[in-house]
C-alpha cells in the first residue's frame, strides 16, 4: 500500500520501527542525542514539525512518533493504556538504536512522557511536558465532579460509538472545533494544520483508537490495571524536567501540585496568550525552550 501523503508527506525521512509487537511510523531527522517526541489529541506526528525542523538544525536527533492507533503507525484493537503506550515508544527508541534520549510530550503524549521517565528511567535522561497532568495528579482530578465539569469530553467518550461517529463526521469537523476551543483567545490560526488532522482522524480506526485511550482512564479507576499504573508511577522522577503550560489553556493544569513527582532540578514555564497546544501556538518559543533545556548542563 502506498503511504497516504497526508500521514506521510515528501521531505521528511519516514521510517517503520517495530516495537512492542505491533509496527510504528516515526519520523526521524538529524544526527546526535536523541529527543522522542509524543504527540496528544486530536493529532499526530505532523504537529512537532517546527520542533523536528529546529531539533535537527541544532545538532540533536528528532523523533515524532505517532502514537499506538494514530497515523501511520498499526491501530490494533487493544493496548490503549499508559502503561503499554510507554512501551510503545520505549521499544520505538531500542529499535532505532537509542539507549538514552529526552522524551518531550504534549497533551495526552505527556502523560505518556511522565509515564516512561518513571517506569525506564535508565533510558530516559530529559524530561519535557506541555500541557499534562502528572499521572497521579490526574488520577485524583479524574475523582473531582468539578474537574469532570470541566473536562466534559472525558466522559462523553465513554459512550460506545457515539463519539467516534462524531469526531469523522462532516469531514472531521469536530476536530477543527477542538483545536479552535481549546486553543487562546484567538483561537486556532493555521488552517493548513488542522486539515492535516481532519484528514489523520479520518484513517479508520483512529477515532475509535482515541477514544479506547479517554475510555482506559475512566473506566480503569477501580480497575487492577489502573492501581499498577499508580504503582508503576509513584516515584518521582530524578531526571531533569521542563514543565510548559498555556496561561490561557481552558484545560488548565495550573495550580496541581506537580512538584512532588519531581525529584530533580526543574524549569517551569507559563506562557502568555497560549492555550492547549503550545507546541503550535508558541512553535518558536517552545522550541527555543527546549533547545535551552537540552543545553543546560
Amino acid at each position: 500500500m502506498l503511504p497516504d501523503p497526508v500521514l506521510r508527506p515528501p521531505g521528511w525521512s519516514h521510517q517503520e520501527v517495530s516495537a512492542n509487537g505491533a509496527r510504528f511510523h516515526a519520523v526521524v531527522e538529524g544526527t546526535g542525542p536523541a529527543v522522542l517526541l509524543l504527540h496528544g489529541f486530536p493529532m499526530f506526528w505532523w504537529t512537532w514539525r517546527d520542533q523536528i525542523r529546529e531539533l535537527s538544525q541544532s545538532g540533536f536527533t528528532a523523533i515524532a512518533m505517532d502514537l499506538r492507533g494514530t497515523g501511520g503507525s498499526d491501530k490494533p484493537p487493544r493496548g490503549y493504556d499508559p502503561l503499554t503506550m510507554a512501551q510503545d515508544a520505549a521499544g520505538v527508541l531500542r529499535s532505532l538504536g537509542h539507549n538514552s534520549a529526552t522524551v518531550v510530550g504534549t497533551g495526552f503524549g505527556g502523560l505518556l512522557a511522565w509515564t516512561l521517565a518513571a517506569v525506564n528511567p535508565d533510558l530516559i535522561n530529559r524530561v519535557g511536558i506541555i500541557s499534562s497532568l502528572h499521572p497521579h495528579d490526574l488520577r485524583r482530578a479524574l475523582r473531582s465532579p468539578a474537574y469532570l465539569r470541566t473536562h466534559k469530553h472525558l466522559l462523553r467518550y465513554q459512550i460506545p460509538m457515539a463519539p467516534e461517529r462524531s469526531l469523522v463526521s462532516a469531514d472531521a469537523a469536530e476536530v477543527s472545533r477542538i483545536l479552535n476551543d481549546w486553543s487562546g483567545p484567538g483561537g486556532w490560526s493555521d488552517d493548513a494544520a488542522a486539515d492535516h488532522f481532519r484528514q489523520a482522524m479520518l484513517q479508520s480506526p483512529t477515532a475509535f483508537c482515541w477514544m479506547e485511550t479517554f475510555r482506559w482512564l475512566i473506566r480503569s479507576l477501580p480497575r487492577s490495571d489502573g492501581r499498577r499504573w499508580m504503582r508503576r508511577t509513584a516515584t518521582p522522577i530524578r531526571q531533569p524536567a521542563l514543565l510548559i503550560d498555556g496561561a490561557e489553556d481552558p484545560l488548565a493544569t495550573a495550580g496541581h501540585p506537580q512538584q512532588q513527582w519531581l525529584a530533580g532540578p526543574v524549569r517551569r514555564l507559563r506562557l502568555d496568550g497560549v492555550g492547549h497546544f503550545a507546541q503550535e501556538e508558541a512553535a518558536e518559543h517552545v522550541s527555543r525552550e527546549l533547545l535551552q533545556f537540552l543545553g543546560d548542563r
